[in-house]
């Protein structure tokens, strides 16, 4: 019990120059290893999920009933969901490693927009025509 009463405070909870105390520059940095952590395993969630959605839209296209598409409404909703969970976590992450002294234009951990969240397309055959002015390019 006395152990989930006790607060420990990072370096971003406190103020800007308390972070820039020299005594604090190990504490930040391994308080942005524990950020990009975090964005790295959003990121490869936000990869799996949106791979994900291209298998399901991929067998739904070959599906000739409409049983299958009408039962596969639920599973490409939760999987929306997913996708933007695991998108809000990097985006959190990247606020606080911004906040501790990362780059806003880092050339690792960009700016995830909704437009980067969509399915890609993995097999030419898929493309149709007028996708590349439609679809944003994704650097996910």
């Amino acid at each position: 019990d006395d152990l989930q009463t006790i607060r420990i405070h990072l370096p971003s909870s406190y103020p800007k120059d308390i972070r820039a105390h020299p005594a604090m520059k190990e504490a930040v940095e391994l308080e942005i290893a524990m950020w990009r952590a975090d964005a790295n395993d959003a990121l490869d969630q936000v990869q799996a999920y949106l791979a994900s959605m291209y298998g399901l839209r991929r067998h739904l296209k070959k599906s000739t009933t409409q049983q299958t598409k009408l039962h596969s409404r639920a599973p490409a909703q939760r999987l929306r969901s997913a996708v933007y969970a695991a998108a809000n976590v990097y985006r959190r992450a990247r606020v606080a490693m911004i906040s501790l002294g990362m780059a806003e234009s880092d050339n690792v951990y960009w700016p995830l927009k909704n437009a980067h969240l969509k399915a890609f397309v993995v097999h030419e055959q898929d493309r149709h025509l007028g996708d590349s002015r439609k679809l944003a390019q994704s650097w996910i």
